[in-house]
């Protein structure tokens, strides 16, 4: 098994995104994307399609304030894959342990805040533009390139 950590604000849509939502009462799972967050779930979906075995497991914040249930909604189609999320405080650890715990054969970590990570970036580490998340074509082509290698 191949994993992808994913986090959510600022990858799967615009950090900003997340603002205009918290001004509002808190909708359910199924209403979110409504809302436009986790838009850009299909396309990540659509790049990753051809890799039956890559499983996701979250490790934004939303894991502290939904289930694996609700996130696996709110995914999409992406949803499937979601294998969990990680377990801990610092995203970083967090990422770690889990990969000691699933021993995965290759994993790669989606994110658009750096500070959260060890620097210089381990090379299993991509950045997003926090704006453009997995919409970027540099995202796009590291995703593509991490798949590539598992084949």
């Amino acid at each position: 098994m191949q994993v992808i950590f994913l986090d959510i604000d600022g990858v799967l849509h615009p950090r900003r995104a997340v603002a205009e939502l918290l001004r509002t009462p808190t909708p359910a799972s199924a209403e979110i994307a409504g809302r436009g967050l986790f838009r850009w779930s299909i396309l990540l979906e659509s790049v990753i399609v051809p890799a039956d075995d890559v499983a996701i497991y979250i490790h934004s914040s939303w894991r502290h304030v939904r289930s694996v249930e609700e996130l696996g909604i709110m995914l999409g189609p992406l949803g499937r894959r979601l294998a969990g999320v990680t377990v801990g405080e610092g995203r970083w650890e967090s990422i770690l342990r889990t990969v000691h715990r699933v021993r995965p054969k290759s994993w790669l970590v989606i994110d658009d805040e750096p500070s959260e990570f060890p620097q210089p970036l381990p090379r299993d580490v991509v950045i997003c533009d926090p704006n453009r998340g997995v919409c970027c074509p540099t995202v796009v082509g590291a995703i593509k390139r991490f798949l590539a290698d598992i084949n």
